[in-house]
């Protein structure tokens, strides 16, 4: 009789750690769907695929960049042409150049942890500022990339603007 007692609790436990991994196994694969699906959702919701040319002119310079269609830039869009920018460092140590919109972007909240990259044209949020990227930032709550410089030409002069640069921005013919 112990000798089948010993034997069910075995066969019991072998059955309770197969569904145990058999669950775990399920859960991995609906949560790595599930992460994959939220993430191609982000990206689809950032853009429809139609984009905006617009003339960014640093220092009587015209570089083109081109604008998603997310919220933040048909914002932008609506705002253009801006005049007499004044671009500064955002802080020691980010590749980026911030200036204060006189108006702030609307916006879609999943679209606010970008991580921008160099020549990439952004909203940060939380103060209301475009901003130029010459360098890779990293992920933060509050960006919403929009767009990117057509051209590595502009790199120098992102990197070159400083509070006497002469900056506009309006929309390609």
């Amino acid at each position: 009789m112990r000798k089948y007692l010993v034997l069910i609790m075995a066969m019991l436990a072998l059955v309770l750690t197969a569904c145990a991994n058999s669950n775990a196994s399920q859960s991995d694969d609906s949560s790595s769907s599930s992460s994959q699906s939220s993430s191609s959702s982000q990206s689809s919701s950032s853009s429809t695929g139609q984009t905006h040319q617009i003339i960014v002119t640093i220092d009587g310079v015209d570089y083109t960049a081109t604008l998603d269609d997310s919220q933040a830039s048909q914002s932008l869009l609506e705002q253009l042409p801006l005049e007499n920018l004044s671009f500064r460092d955002f802080a020691s140590g980010f590749d980026e150049k911030i200036t204060d919109l006189a108006q702030p972007l609307d916006y879609n909240d999943d679209e606010n942890s970008d991580d921008p990259q160099a020549l990439d044209i952004g909203y940060w949020s939380p103060d209301e500022r475009l901003v130029f990227y010459y360098g890779n930032v990293g992920a933060y709550s509050g960006i919403h990339v929009m767009g990117h410089f057509d051209s590595e030409d502009a790199l120098d002069a992102i990197q070159g603007l400083s509070d006497s640069s002469q900056v506009s921005i309006r929309l390609a013919d």
